[in-house]
């Protein structure tokens, strides 16, 4: 092949990929996988016992979204994992809270 013809190579290994961070973003980071286990049961729970004009079943549906929210964002657990996490929380809703107390 001719020069004016051959594709140029966009190929990178995955050391060429890995970004740099700086020692600030890397405290950044570890402080917001360490601080995301905990914030995500607290965002649960304030949004469950906040009083709203709710039935419970509403007010538990409400608050399930929140917990894998901020799992994703402080990317505490994967992704994934979180979707199950909200998946589960809503089959619980469905078949527990609205059953008649």
């Amino acid at each position: 092949m001719t020069e004016s013809v051959r594709r140029t190579s966009t190929y990178k290994t995955l050391a060429e990929h890995q970004e740099v961070l700086s020692s600030a973003e890397e405290r950044f980071e570890r402080a917001r996988e360490t601080i995301g286990p905990f914030l995500g049961p607290l965002a649960f729970f304030t949004v469950y016992l906040l009083p709203r004009a709710l039935d419970q079943g509403q007010q538990t549906l409400a608050a399930i979204p929140s917990f894998p929210i901020v799992f994703w964002l402080s990317e505490a657990i994967p992704v994934m994992a979180g979707l199950r996490l909200a998946q589960d929380g809503h089959l619980w809703v469905e078949k527990w809270a609205c059953l008649p107390s």
